[in-house]
């Protein structure tokens, strides 16, 4: 997570240049010229996709039910 309209939010040093966090995150995910790949993001996406589905659906059941009444 990062921060939007705070001082240097959203930023890392990376050895002597300031980089978005985005940027450092797609190069890790997608590799480099002298890095392999770690693919991260579609792992998370695919882990938490359940959980919050069934989040989603509880509370829009939940929400219909108090409507109901």
């Amino acid at each position: 997570q990062t921060s939007v309209g705070m001082q240097n939010a959203g930023y890392a040093k990376l050895g002597n240049k300031i980089k978005p966090i985005p940027q450092i995150a797609n190069a890790i995910n997608s590799g480099t010229s002298f890095m392999q790949k770690q693919p991260f993001f579609r792992k998370a996406v695919s882990q938490a996709t359940g959980p919050a589905r069934a989040a989603i659906e509880q509370t829009i059941t939940q929400k219909i039910e108090e409507t109901e009444l």
